[in-house]
């Protein structure tokens, strides 16, 4: 069966932790990264980034504040873990020394503000220029409407199959397989966590299915409302993890008295058909679409980002030394090889410093 991993509008209350984004914002950002996808990379002033004023950043696992402190020469840099309940700051400052950034990490690394493509990003980067730390700038809209999570989106979403079972989509953003009175097939994921401790992304999916519940059931007086026939049920909890091929998804809660049509295994390999930037090809287009930060890049196992490398310059039809590589290319029908060595955008220059420089950890 084929499913589109995409985030849906809000259909019912959320649990503590999780955001959702609506459709129109989402389908409005695609578009945008699509166009901006081979934009330069061009560094902003660093009056931009020594400023009084408050400015606001997400790693793909933090949310994060700085400002600078003119009378003090310190730029003051607050984090906090929005997922969690107890969202206790982490505070820093670093001094600043003719407009340069003293980082605990040492004097050899530089922190600037840079425009890479449709995005904004607060980088650290060593001597060499690897990208060491990275950080989307947001605004308060983006934070109040979880826009902010865009870049996790795109990461996860797509149209994917399970066990090469290829059929209709079993959600969408429009839930146009959902009908609400039958209950005839899951309507879409509409919100996410990340669990910064267990290293795991977690969506909630299929809120508002309709209970066919039965009164002789035991569990039937426990429920909110009886349970019964005819009752909206919560979500699904489910726990996804990147793979090489897609994700990796493990069904943590379910309600009692639903169904599900086509039905859904507890744990499931997803085959990526395509990502949100269908015209860009390949199973992880989203890393020759959107700079994606080291913190986001660390949830990602090491074949997989050894395979997204080997996949941004296969997309530029670079041909591969190692035979095993190139069979995988080969085998695929967007794949043209030119024989040339790769010319990478700014883009993809960024994500391959910032994969090898996290490989290079491990």
């Amino acid at each position: 069966m084929a499913l589109l991993l995409a985030f849906a509008p809000l259909v019912a209350q959320l649990r503590p932790g999780y955001f959702a984004l609506d459709d129109s914002d989402l389908n409005e950002r695609i578009e945008s990264d699509y166009h901006h996808r081979e934009d330069w990379r061009e560094i902003l002033p660093k009056s931009d980034l020594l400023s009084e004023e408050s400015a606001h950043w997400f790693d793909g696992l933090y949310y994060i504040t700085t400002f600078y402190d003119a009378d003090e020469a310190e730029l003051n840099y607050i984090k906090f873990n929005i997922f969690t309940k107890d969202k206790k700051p982490e505070r820093a400052t670093f001094p600043v020394k003719n407009q340069r950034i003293i980082l605990p990490s040492g004097n050899d690394h530089t922190l600037s503000m840079e425009r890479l493509g449709n995005y904004v990003m607060l980088v650290e980067r060593d001597a060499s220029g690897a990208v060491v730390n990275a950080s989307y700038s947001i605004t308060s809209k983006e934070l109040n409407n979880g826009l902010f999570l865009a870049p996790i989106h795109f990461l996860l979403g797509g149209i994917y199959s399970i066990e090469g079972k290829k059929g209709h989509p079993l959600f969408g953003p429009k839930m146009s397989h959902y009908n609400e009175l039958t209950y005839e097939s899951d309507p879409g994921i509409y919100a996410l966590k990340v669990d910064v401790e267990k290293h795991a992304f977690y969506v909630l999916y299929g809120g508002g299915r309709v209970s066919n519940g039965d009164p002789s059931d035991p569990k039937w007086d426990k429920m909110p409302g009886g349970g019964g026939a005819g009752a909206i049920m919560g979500p699904m909890i489910w726990e996804v993890k990147p793979w090489v091929q897609g994700l990796e998804v493990t069904v943590v809660h379910d309600e009692p008295f639903v169904s599900h049509k086509p039905s859904i295994p507890n744990h499931a390999l997803l085959s990526r058909l395509h990502g949100p930037y269908e015209h860009v090809p390949g199973v992880w287009a989203v890393a020759s679409v959107i700079p994606i930060t080291p913190q986001l890049l660390s949830f990602i196992p090491t074949e997989t980002l050894e395979f997204m490398l080997n996949e941004m310059r296969a997309r530029h039809g670079e041909w591969f030394p190692d035979p095993d590589v190139q069979m995988v290319f080969n085998s695929q029908p967007w794949y043209k090889a030119t024989y040339e060595p790769a010319k990478l955008t700014a883009i993809e220059d960024f994500n391959t410093s910032a994969i090898k420089a996290e490989l290079s950890r491990r």
